[in-house]
């Protein structure tokens, strides 16, 4: 059996080997309060008012860890699972996370189910905030263990937590540290109750993620981030751990060099669509892989397929980012058709001059009949594309005209 320290704290503080001897001591005082640990030092930490979890986490915090403690539990009577996730970013934020399920081939398994979703939904939000070190505090050791590989995966519940973490470990670096439930330990404390809140009153706060994401095989990221950052000046940006983090009205783009290559996440917008067109074009040995990766597309045929594909199948408030592809068609058009005469520019707009509501091309001529057309209708989207709103129907019609203008 292992070692318990009780603590004393009233008039005099003190610290016992044994309940037995602090029972005897407290029999004639009152006004104190009493507590049992598992070491000297969160006992002498108690007596003292010291906060050694704060401390520890915030060690980590400032070694560029995010710090999740996770937590599962199960309740027979119903047949369900459920998990708890509390999460401190380096920069101070929380974030609650907490809900439960009752998969039957899972359900077996007790509270274990609920462990395992716990670090899934902790290794998810670190990856799509952008951070590259995660540190999960938790009580099963079949979380780091299968992790590692020490344990072999041969159950459902067990394979299926190794095949839904892989694709965070790509990016993540991720190290388990086991505690003992029930510890004193505040932060376990207030994961073990987001678990059970959520199996017993079914409290919810899962975080809902719109976002996408790809990888370059390149490190160097730059290139990328200052592409991003001409199309779309108005976005706001930070620097972050290996990287860049972009911002336009709420929505976020994080490009950052990670093991080897560059990667990229955000929410579905304007920066997103912008990072996969210069993906696209200067990286596009596998589209294929890149556009299922970032939206879901099962192939690339060409870009004003690709607009319309997700035009077609995204469900969203907001479907004008999706254009852009069709309106890089018409640019792609417009300089095939100046490179085929050899015509030399700096900007394209220099060959072009305000002609009513459009534009008229004034360089050498090119053969290309539309490309008049095709400016105009490019320099009338693509100017303001980042503020553009449009619904599904008049989305699809602009890119419909971009085809015909191609054609």
């Amino acid at each position: 059996m292992k070692k318990k320290y009780y603590a004393f704290k009233g008039e005099e503080k003190k610290i016992f080997e044994s309940w037995d001897q602090l029972q005897k001591y407290a029999e004639d005082k009152k006004g104190y309060t009493q507590k049992s640990f598992s070491s000297l030092e969160e006992a002498n930490a108690f007596l003292e008012g010291k906060d050694i979890y704060g401390e520890a986490v915030k060690k980590k915090n400032d070694e560029g860890f995010v710090v999740a403690y996770t937590d599962g539990s199960y309740e027979e009577k119903i047949s369900a699972y459920s998990y708890g996730a509390f999460i401190i970013a380096p920069d101070g934020k929380t974030k609650e996370l907490c809900g439960a399920g009752n998969r039957p081939e899972f359900v077996s398994t007790r509270n274990v189910a609920g462990e395992i979703f716990g670090v899934i939904e902790a290794l998810k939000w670190t990856y799509y905030n952008g951070y590259s070190k995660l540190l999960v505090y938790h009580d099963y050791e079949g979380l780091s263990k299968w992790a590692s590989g020490e344990w072999g995966a041969k159950s459902p519940v067990s394979l299926f937590y190794l095949e839904s973490i892989k694709k965070y470990l790509k990016i993540v670096d991720c190290s388990f540290v086991k505690v003992k439930g029930h510890s004193n330990d505040k932060y376990n404390d207030m994961v073990d109750k987001l678990a059970k809140d959520a199996l017993f009153i079914g409290k919810t706060l899962e975080e809902s993620y719109s976002a996408a994401d790809f990888t370059i095989s390149s490190e160097d990221y730059a290139p990328l981030c200052e592409y991003v950052h001409k199309q779309i000046s108005s976005a706001k940006f930070e620097e972050i751990d290996d990287g860049i983090k972009f911002d336009l009205k709420g929505k976020k783009l994080i490009v950052a060099r990670r093991k080897g290559y560059t990667f990229v996440t955000g929410e579905k917008s304007p920066l997103l669509c912008v990072a996969v067109l210069y993906a696209l074009d200067n990286f596009s040995s596998d589209p294929d892989r890149l556009v299922e990766s970032a939206f879901g597309a099962e192939s690339f045929k060409d870009k004003i397929s690709l607009s319309l594909d997700l035009i077609n199948k995204a469900t969203c408030e907001n479907y004008a980012p999706y254009i852009l592809f069709a309106l890089s068609a018409l640019s792609d058009r417009i300089k095939a058709a100046l490179n085929e005469e050899n015509v030399r520019y700096e900007k394209i707009s220099s060959l072009f001059k305000k002609d009513g509501e459009g534009f008229s091309y004034c360089g050498k001529p090119v053969n290309y009949e539309k490309i008049d057309e095709a400016y105009s209708f490019f320099y009338k989207y693509r100017v303001g594309y980042a503020d553009l709103e449009m619904g599904r129907d008049e989305a699809r019609k602009t890119v419909m005209v971009a085809r015909d203008i191609l054609s």
